[in-house]
This record gives C-alpha cells, structure tokens and sequence, in this order.
C-alpha cells in the first residue's frame, strides 16, 4: 500500500560488545533518521533499533539497511529485522 508506514526492530549484532564497534545510542538513532526513517528510537546500548518506513518487506529492509551502514562506517554489520506487531 502506497505512503503505508510499517514498523520494525532493527537488531545490530556485535555492536557495543566486548568494546568492539562502540556506536553511541544518539548517534546510531541520527543515524538511522539520516536514512529517511521516521520515529526512530533505539533500546539501552544494545543496537536495538525501532523505525518506521515504507517498506514493506523485512528482508529488503535489512540488506538496505547493512549496505547503508557499511558504507558509513566502513564495518559490515548483521542487522536482522522483525516488523512489530500491531
């Protein structure tokens, strides 16, 4: 559905552990709305991440989302997504 929002959990794995990858929470948060998502809020230090966008697909979603970070931090990053139930 055409301008439908959809939320997700953005789970980064092996950020801010064991000192390797250290992403402040403020920072991955503006990071995440510099990529156009909307309501973005991120959970402790865990790399929890909740968003809203348009897309509707999970999947797509995440590989977006690991090309965008890579290409900003120079790391590749696993990020699993789960869309949030209503």
């Amino acid at each position: 559905m055409e301008g439908s929002q959809y939320r997700y959990v953005a789970l980064l794995r092996c950020i801010n552990v064991g000192g390797h990858t250290l992403i402040k929470m403020a920072d991955l948060r503006k990071l995440f709305e510099s990529f156009g998502l909307k309501d973005v809020a991120t959970y402790i230090q865990t790399g929890n991440v909740l968003s809203s966008t348009t897309d509707s697909c999970s999947e797509r979603f995440a590989q977006q989302l690991e090309k965008k970070l890579a290409s900003l931090t120079g790391r590749k990053m696993t990020v699993f997504v789960l869309p949030r139930p209503r």
